[in-house]
C-alpha cells in the first residue's frame, strides 16, 4: 500500500470518522425497523388461522426477514472490518492513536446475538402452523 501525506491522511481520516458515524446510525435504525416489522408479523401470525395460507405466508416472510438480518449483519461486519484496517493504516501516518472502537464491533454483536436468538424463536412457531 502507498504511504499517504499528512493532508490526504487527515481527509481520509475525516471521512472514515463520518462513514462510522453514519454506519452506526443506519445499523441502530436497521435494527429497530427489524424488531418493529417482526412485531406486527408477530401479532398477525398469531392472529391468523393455525395452517391457513396467511398465516403459512406470514411464517415464509418472518423467516426470510431473519435470514436476510442474519447475512446483512454478517455483511456489514465485513465492510467495518475494512473500515478498522484503513483507519489503523491513516492513523499510523497521522502519528495519533487508534481511534477504533472495540465497544462498537461487541454491540453489532450483542445485535447478531439477539437476532439469532430472535429466529430460533421464529423457528419455534412452526409448531402453530
Amino acid at each position: 500500500m502507498k504511504p499517504l501525506s499528512q493532508e490526504i491522511a487527515l481527509e481520509e481520516f475525516k471521512a472514515i470518522v463520518s462513514t462510522c458515524r453514519e454506519f452506526l446510525g443506519l445499523y441502530l435504525r436497521s435494527f429497530v425497523l427489524y424488531l418493529a416489522v417482526l412485531g406486527i408479523l408477530i401479532k398477525l401470525f398469531l392472529d391468523a388461522l393455525q395452517g391457513s395460507p396467511p398465516s403459512i405466508a406470514i411464517y415464509i416472510a418472518g423467516l426470510v426477514i431473519n435470514i436476510a438480518a442474519i447475512v446483512l449483519t454478517l455483511i456489514g461486519r465485513a465492510y467495518y472490518r475494512r473500515i478498522v484496517d484503513r483507519c489503523e493504516a491513516v492513523c499510523k501516518t497521522l502519528d495519533i492513536p487508534n481511534v477504533y472502537s472495540p465497544g462498537l464491533v461487541s454491540v453489532a454483536w450483542g445485535f447478531l446475538l439477539v437476532i439469532l436468538l430472535i429466529s430460533g424463536l421464529w423457528v419455534c412457531l412452526a409448531a402453530y402452523l
